[in-house]
């Protein structure tokens, strides 16, 4: 025997005849404020020092670039050979700014750095 004999499921509620919230404009209401607490918790999700690493190796790229006498800027790089390149020779070659090597983690940030900055930037597909 139930405790809640008035009790009935959002599925069973949802696909009743006589259901009063069928109505598609409150649906639509419900899927719309779904979709801005999706969106805030996924942007709250993100770390801080994650934007704040990416922007910085995305930096040091750039103005290896420079260096390197590379003209193109990495938003405008279409030749997915010439970025591998660059990324190549910038992984090889980065050093700190008291001449020392980076450690491995170090290494691989500034690679994970520049795929986040790439996906959003690049206009390579």
């Amino acid at each position: 025997m139930s405790h809640f004999p008035s009790f009935q499921t959002a599925t069973n509620l949802l696909s009743s005849s006589n259901n009063s919230i069928k109505n598609s404009k409150y649906i639509d209401n419900i899927h719309d404020a779904a979709q801005i607490k999706a969106s805030y918790y996924h942007e709250k999700a993100k770390a801080k020092n994650t934007k704040k690493s990416t922007k910085s190796w995305s930096t040091k790229f750039e103005e290896f670039c420079t260096c390197a006498g590379y003209s193109v800027p990495l938003t405008d790089l279409k030749d997915i050979s010439q970025l591998q390149k660059q990324i190549v020779e910038f992984i090889s070659t980065i050093k700190m700014k008291n001449g020392n090597e980076y450690k491995a983690t170090s290494v691989k940030q500034s690679v994970d750095a520049l795929n986040r900055y790439l996906l959003y930037l690049s206009p390579i597909p």
